[in-house]
């Protein structure tokens, strides 16, 4: 058995009878509270537009998170909890979502945006005292992610829509993961800072016209794949990296751009060996034909 609770602003949170008492709930006018006072499972939360809703507390554990809001409105979901583990956040609604992960660590989850109409930007957002681990991000339309975070860790992000998405890892450890935008039909912007360590991590860009950016202090740690897609990609780099890895960039054309310490260097003249590039990068051109 189940207990509900409807709340108010259009949230509705769905709790098993045997944990009901583990779970106390508080609302104001600006925010609804949902306090976890002992590790839950199973919990249902349906997130409405009218007001954000913060979960903080114990760890949440297989549980489904639903963004509920009506076109022209936003879906506020903010976790602070010790961990959130094998949670589904869908959204369900035609409206924008907005999710923060303040603290804790987020595991062998899954958000799936794949529903967002486009009219309003999705947002995702990783704090700093967070870690983000085996999990799966799948986008709509347009959207933004930025990570704080201590270490991300077998991330797979994924985007079939029209829009633009916008990724941008602040610092800590990026390890094993796989942004893969190869479907996407927009410009998109991928940018590692340059406190980040970068291991072993696979990129693949769409059709539009797109840019990928490690800034000056990126470490590397073994090789990191970046292929690009159709359109007029632009790779920016600095002229050294830290740590031994390389990036290797494949599928490469002679209108595609290797940007070093801010100067463009155009494919064409990169291909006919006009300009030499970082030791820490090799390019692969489309006929097959490597560079460095």
């Amino acid at each position: 058995m189940a207990t509900s609770i409807e709340g108010s602003a259009g949230n509705d949170l769905v709790i098993p009878d045997a944990q009901a008492d583990d779970i106390a709930i508080d609302t104001t006018d600006d925010l609804a509270t949902v306090e976890i006072q002992a590790t839950v499972s199973d919990i249902n939360l349906e997130v409405g537009g009218q007001k954000p809703v913060k979960v903080e507390g114990a760890a949440v554990k297989n549980s489904v998170v639903r963004p509920v809001a009506a076109a022209g409105e936003t879906a506020e979901i903010i976790f602070e909890t010790t961990k959130v583990e094998g949670v589904t956040i869908v959204n369900e609604g035609e409206g924008a979502v907005d999710i923060e992960v303040s603290s804790g660590t987020f595991k062998s989850g899954t958000i799936d945006l794949t529903g967002s109409s486009g009219a309003d930007t999705d947002a995702i957002t990783f704090g700093e005292s967070t870690k983000l681990v085996k999990s799966e991000i799948a986008l709509g339309e347009n959207s933004e992610l930025n990570f704080e975070t201590n270490k991300v860790q077998a991330l797979t992000i994924t985007s079939t829509g029209d829009g633009s998405v916008d990724l941008s890892v602040t610092k800590g450890t990026f390890k094993k993961s796989t942004i893969d935008l190869s479907e996407a039909t927009s410009e998109d912007s991928i940018s590692f800072g340059g406190d980040t360590k970068v291991i072993k991590t696979q990129i693949s860009l769409g059709t539009g016209k797109d840019t990928v950016t490690f800034d000056d202090g990126i470490k590397l740690k073994g090789d990191t794949a970046i292929r690009v897609g159709d359109g007029r990609d632009a790779i920016k780099v600095p002229s050294s990296a830290k740590g031994s890895g390389r990036i290797g960039i494949s599928n490469f054309s002679k209108k595609d751009r290797l940007v070093v310490d801010g100067k463009k260097m155009s494919g064409s003249k990169i291909y006919d060996g006009r300009k030499e590039i970082p030791d820490f990068i090799v390019i692969e051109f489309e006929d097959g034909k490597l560079v460095g």
